[in-house]
């Protein structure tokens, strides 16, 4: 049909509209539009049918952990039982604040908000997520009745639902029950609840900067806690004040002085208050992980079950160890933390007081405390770096009281413990002896970066700075790093990462979680059979022989300057456990004399290392070690003659030296003293019987760091 200009508009419109509905794909459209829109209607009006408003189920539940054998060593719960209160007993600035902040026409919708959907999108869009697309009667249907899973269906049965609520309650109950139900954070569900945790007050005395806090922190309580991140809960204060006066509740004049108010938050409350015994320190990090994992509201409420990995004899075994032996109350602090050979921690002893200290000594920096130097337990990081580079274990080194040391350019000076000389050693002996001036002396032919970057790659994960003094311990490490690094070599080079919680059940018995070992080999099989045979002899005949505990076991004393930490790690084929005795309030305490002989990790940290190994394997196949590869412990003839110096023994030897017959390789695996061959002359080699301990732990060791008393990193 032509439309010319002089017809009246109506017919000029009648006439557009025929062309354009003459047009065929036009009219599948809207008839394929109108059949969609009937069928969501009658979908619609078919599912408000079918879904029924079911009762309100029980709401926060508490959390119970479990060790591995299925007793409760935890329940995490609210700080607080929740409190119902009538709306009349909410603060009206408190109702408008919450309204402004996630429903701002929540008093004029159905249930749903088709405008505040979209607005929610703009608001995005332009950086501005206060509104987010539920509606409060939404949220409340949410809590209540459904799971936080992200689905159509879900999202489908929140809406039917969230009308159905509308239908049957009214505004105000509505707004009611969202306040008792929504969780503000620091474990409080409800606005009574929240107001008293928060400020110390009653939901009816909230003020307008209160209630705009707490609004702000329903999306998120988490993030905008002010004692986590001021400036976030300062921010989402503002926000909420903002949306108050967009829609008329409060005054520009009202929200600049709320703004202008201090946030008076009360501090923080402690999570782990409740915790007590031994196993606090595990728990306490349990909960810590479920939290970064689940959230607050989750972890505290979610009604989980967590099935963790601790096991209570092992655990018994290692506060019988520790308190046992230090018995007295001046005695040193100590830690102690072991795992399996799948990653398990299956002990811990975080200190001697969780009531008093919270700080876990077992894992550092993780624990909420700093690493501690591993003096000479970060020597086997070197020899595994040398036989990466080629460097045999019967390569000799001499071994004088003290020397100075080129290493990558950096002049380093170094001593042995208590002034000892050792004469000529391979690197066997040298290591069962624990000798510092041999050790940097392979450090500068290995280099310290490689050192470093093996070290990390075994399991330590705090930062290791490739300094000379990496020979000899200086970075700070946590008990938990050198237990899993050494099971490293027990394991026959597969690293394992370390894990505290084997599955997760949410209330209704779903698995959340389940724990997948992962063990990836990082060092190469011969050579970790090589260093379990060295690490051997540290407790056979050398500065560990008191961690003896009569069966397979490889391990490694350490001692800082003056005497301020003290370790013994060790391990077998199945489980590693390390021990670091000190003073949990740093360096300025030492142990040169505890019940009148200084402390070393040949001494106590052994015998707690002893004790706990030999209750935690009783009845138990710890495995056998394989042995090492035959050509790996030759004597290489094709190496020159040492350089010779007379060797002096230890504080406890008879005799300066011992001297045996040239040989080419050694008379046994255990047994590493005899010299490299020589055209001209026999050569002498160091004592077999001296040693820088007793056998009862009790003597001096020589792994301590050098030169001044203090490593050091800049040479």
């Amino acid at each position: 049909m032509a439309v010319t200009p002089d017809q009246p508009l109506p017919s000029r419109l009648r006439a557009r509209l025929g062309d354009l509905w003459a047009r065929r794909w036009l009219r599948r459209s809207v008839i394929a539009l109108g059949a969609l829109g009937l069928l969501l209607v009658v979908l619609g009006i078919w599912a408000y049918a079918a879904v029924s408003l079911p009762d309100a189920p029980e709401q926060a539940q508490t959390t119970v952990v479990l060790d591995a054998d299925g007793n409760v060593l935890a329940e995490l719960y609210d700080t607080e039982n929740r409190v119902a209160v009538a709306l009349d007993d909410v603060a009206p600035v408190m109702r408008d604040a919450v309204v402004a902040a996630e429903d701002k026409d929540f008093w004029s919708h159905g249930g749903l908000d088709p405008v505040g959907i979209g607005r929610a999108v703009l608001a995005n869009i332009r950086g501005k997520p206060l509104q987010g697309g539920s509606t409060i009667t939404q949220q409340l249907v949410k809590n209540t009745w459904l799971t936080p899973e992200r689905s159509l269906i879900r999202k489908a049965r929140e809406a039917v639902l969230a009308i159905k609520v509308e239908r049957e309650w009214s505004k105000d109950e509505i707004l009611e029950r969202y306040l008792n139900t929504v969780y503000f954070g620091r474990g409080a569900y409800g606005i009574e609840q929240a107001a008293q945790t928060w400020f110390g007050v009653r939901a009816a005395d909230l003020s307008l900067p209160q209630a705009a806090l707490l609004a702000g922190l329903i999306r998120a309580p988490e993030s905008a806690d002010p004692a986590r991140d001021a400036d976030v809960a300062t921010r989402r204060r503002q926000l909420v004040l903002d949306a108050m006066v967009d829609i008329g509740s409060i005054s520009e004049d009202d929200a600049a002085a709320a703004a202008a108010a201090p946030i008076d938050a009360r501090p923080k409350a402690d999570p782990d208050e409740r915790l007590s015994g031994s196993s606090a320190y595990f728990v306490a990090q349990v909960r810590r992980w479920l939290v970064a994992r689940y959230g607050e509201q989750v972890a505290f409420g979610g009604g989980l079950t967590v099935r963790t990995t601790l096991r209570p004899t092992l655990q018994r075994a290692a506060e019988e160890a520790v308190f046992g032996t230090l018995d007295q109350p001046d005695d040193p602090d100590a830690a102690l933390v072991s795992i399996d050979d799948r990653g398990a921690v299956v002990a811990m002893i975080g200190g001697r007081d969780f009531g008093t200290s919270k700080v876990n000594l077992a894992l550092g920096a993780d624990g909420g405390g700093q690493g501690r130097q591993p003096g000479s337990t970060f020597k086997p990081f070197v020899l595994a770096a040398a036989l990466e580079a080629g460097i045999p274990v019967t390569q000799r080194y001499a071994g004088p009281a003290e020397m100075t040391v080129d290493v990558d350019g950096i002049e380093y000076p170094v001593h042995n413990y208590d002034g000892q000389s050792f004469g000529t050693l391979d690197l066997i002996e040298a290591t069962a002896r624990s000798v510092n001036t041999i050790y940097v002396q392979l450090v500068a032919d290995v280099g310290p970066r490689n050192v470093a970057s093996l070290a990390m790659e075994l399991g330590v994960s705090a930062p290791v700075e490739p300094h000379p003094s990496v020979a000899l311990g200086a970075e700070e490490v946590s008990p938990l790093d050198m237990a899993v690094s050494y099971m490293t070599f027990g394991t026959r080079g597969d690293k394992v990462e370390p894990f505290l919680v084997e599955q997760v059940t949410d209330s209704n018995g779903q698995v959340l979680y389940a724990a997948s070992p992962d063990r990836t080999t990082v060092y190469p099989r011969q050579y970790a059979d090589l260093m379990n045979h060295v690490l051997q002899q540290v407790i056979d005949r050398g500065t560990g022989r008191a961690a003896d505990i009569g069966r397979p076991a490889a391990g490694k004393t350490g001692t800082t300057s003056d005497n301020t930490d003290a370790w013994f790690v060790g391990y077998t084929p199945t489980i590693s456990t390390a021990v670091w005795m000190g003073y949990k309030d740093g360096t300025d305490r030492k142990m040169s004399s505890v019940r009148g002989r200084p402390v070393t990790g040949g001494s106590l940290p052994a015998e707690i290392w002893r004790r706990f190994m030999s209750a935690a394997l009783e009845g138990v196949d710890g495995g056998e070690f394989a042995e090492p590869p035959a050509d790996l412990l030759r004597v290489r003839s094709t190496e020159p003659p040492p350089p010779e110096e007379p060797p002096e023994g230890g504080e406890d030897s008879e005799e300066d030296s011992t001297t045996t017959t040239e040989t080419t390789e050694p008379t046994s695996t255990t047994s590493s003293t005899s010299s490299t061959s020589s055209t001209s002359s026999t050569s002498s080699t160091s004592s077999t019987t001296s040693t820088t301990e007793p056998p009862d732990g009790s003597g001096s060791g020589s792994d301590q760091p050098s030169g001044d008393g203090s490593p050091r990193p800049d040479g």
